[in-house]
This record gives C-alpha cells, sequence and structure tokens, in this order.
C-alpha cells in the first residue's frame, strides 16, 4: 500500500506493490538524476535536456519511464519563442519516503511527517511576515549636523562605495542575515532537532517492540 499526508508526501513501504517498479526505474542513475532536478524546478524536456547535457529523444525516454512509475506528471504548458506548446514536468508528490516496517508504524510515521512538513510550512509564512513588518519598521532620520559637517566627505565615501560591487558572499550573507530567513532557519532547525530526537526516543524503540 502507499500513503499520502496532506501535503501530498508519497510513503512507499518496501513490500507495496508499486515499489518494484519505483526501483527499477530509480535503478537508473539517469533517471534519479532527472527526478531530483524537476524536484528543484519543473523543466520542459528541452529544459531537463540542456540542463543534464543530453539529447531530446533520450530524456523523453527516461521522462516517459518515470511517468509510468508514478513519480512525474505534466504540470502544465509552456511555450517557446516561436510559439510551440511544450509541456512541463514535475514530480507527482510532494516527497517521497522508502518505509520498511508494519501497517501500524507506516501510519505514525506518515502522520509524523505531515506534521512535520505542515510545520515547516508555517514556519516559512512566519518567515515572511517577520520580514514584511521590519521593513515596514522606519529607519529613523539621519543626524543632520553631522551629515552638514562632513558633507564632502560623505559625498566621496558615497561614490568610493557605490564603486565597489558585492560579492556573491556577501550577497548570500547579506541574505542570510534578514530578520525573515533568520526565523525560518531557526524555527525550521527547531523542527527537525524535535522530530530526530521523537524518531530516537519514540519511534524506533516503539518499532522495535512491534517486530
Amino acid at each position: 500500500m502507499q500513503g499520502s499526508g496532506d501535503d501530498d508526501t508519497r510513503v512507499l513501504a518496501l513490500d507495496d506493490a508499486d515499489a518494484d517498479d519505483v526501483f527499477d526505474v530509480l535503478a537508473a542513475r539517469t533517471r534519479r538524476e532527472f527526478l531530483a532536478s524537476l524536484y528543484e524546478e519543473p523543466s520542459t524536456t528541452s529544459d531537463l535536456a540542456d540542463r543534464h547535457d543530453t539529447s531530446l529523444q533520450n530524456t523523453s525516454y527516461h521522462l516517459e519511464k518515470l511517468q509510468e512509475a508514478g513519480l512525474v506528471e505534466v504540470a502544465g504548458t509552456w511555450y517557446s519563442e516561436q510559439g510551440t506548446e511544450m509541456n512541463v514536468y514535475a514530480p507527482t508528490n510532494a516527497g517521497l519516503v522508502l518505509f520498511a516496517g508494519g501497517e501500524e508504524s507506516k501510519s505514525v510515521l506518515t502522520r509524523a511527517l505531515t506534521r512535520l512538513f505542515g510545520a515547516v510550512a508555517l514556519v516559512a509564512v512566519l518567515g515572511v511576515l517577520v520580514q514584511g513588518l521590519v521593513t515596514r519598521l522606519p529607519l529613523g532620520a539621519p543626524a543632520s549636523s553631522e551629515a552638514d559637517a562632513g558633507g564632502g566627505q560623505v559625498s566621496t565615501m558615497a561614490v568610493s562605495t557605490a564603486d565597489t560591487q558585492p560579492s556573491l558572499l556577501d550577497r548570500a550573507v547579506e541574505f542570510l542575515s534578514q530578520p525573515g530567513v533568520e526565523a525560518f532557519l531557526l524555527g525550521t532547525g527547531v523542527l527537525l532537532v524535535l522530530f530526530a530526537l521523537w524518531y530516537a526516543r519514540v519511534y524506533r524503540p516503539r518499532r522495535g517492540r512491534a517486530a
């Protein structure tokens, strides 16, 4: 049997009827790479072929196999510059979890994963709200006397600063230091720690007793 939570996460037990098809399809490294790539960003056949430096024929073949296993689906259509309609492929499920254990344990794990992903989504929303509130806060007016006293020097420094382009590392640090991002990372980290503690102290011992 296979189950999915409210977030459409697919939990596939090793003894499920569909497990053989999934394992057969994912035995090919190219298909695993395609599936991982589609989880990052839904793509057309041509975009996926360009991304992995392979032919359209090869890409279409592997996408067909992934579709047959229920791992990807056509999520929409795009139009090329020439007006050609192209299918956009995306994963069928929000996540795929392979599981070994009894039906009761599987149900418990499914509910736990559903709650975890739901909590992460809530943390993301809160992070956006925090970022929105911070950006709307008044920054305060600078001291006019100091600005007037060193007007020429400030102007020179401003020109000098404008000539210096921030590096990729500087931009990454600036992005990660935003309050909304910090709130999301902190909240997600706390949730993952709590889930790991629950898994180690509650779920694993319970599964061991059931076995």
